[in-house]
């Protein structure tokens, strides 16, 4: 992946770091040892129509924040081989967290942006998925139709 610190840094003074990142897709952008923070901007891959994938890491807890747009994070848990699905909405000016080992998933309109927090190196190091079966896919439309959602 190539960095997109030089080419999305914004021109300033040289005591603030500005980033500007537009591209689709997920973009790691200041990786600290213990620390990166990810702009994701939405790709088809999180689109409605493409639901199917959720995604756990195992060593670390994923923050966020909404930029733009609409965005839903979708959690899923199974207990007793029952499955259940909790879904947010995301509001601007709210922190959210997904913490390790939980499986998740986000649902983003075209033009969405999040800003996320996470460990270095979790999407090539720390990521699990796991694929809907069509009966976790029909709950998961279910709580999509009760919620009335658009997108």
């Amino acid at each position: 992946m190539t960095n997109k610190k030089a080419e999305g840094k914004l021109p300033n003074l040289g005591t603030i770091d500005t980033y500007c990142i537009q591209d689709k897709g997920s973009h790691p952008f200041l990786v600290r040892d213990s620390w990166q923070m990810v702009k994701l901007n939405y790709f088809e891959k999180y689109g409605f129509l493409n639901i199917g994938t959720l995604y756990r890491h195992e060593d670390t807890d994923k923050g966020m924040a909404l930029m733009s747009g609409t965005v839903y994070v979708i959690a899923m848990e199974t207990v007793d081989d029952l499955t259940h699905f909790e879904m947010e909405l995301l509001k601007k000016g709210v922190s959210y967290n997904i913490p390790k080992k939980t499986w998740y998933t986000f649902i983003m309109e075209e033009g969405s942006e999040l800003i996320l927090l996470e460990k270095p190196d979790t999407q090539l190091n720390d990521t699990a998925t796991v694929q809907l079966n069509e009966a976790q896919l029909n709950l998961l439309r279910e709580l999509f139709n009760s919620k009335k959602v658009k997108l």
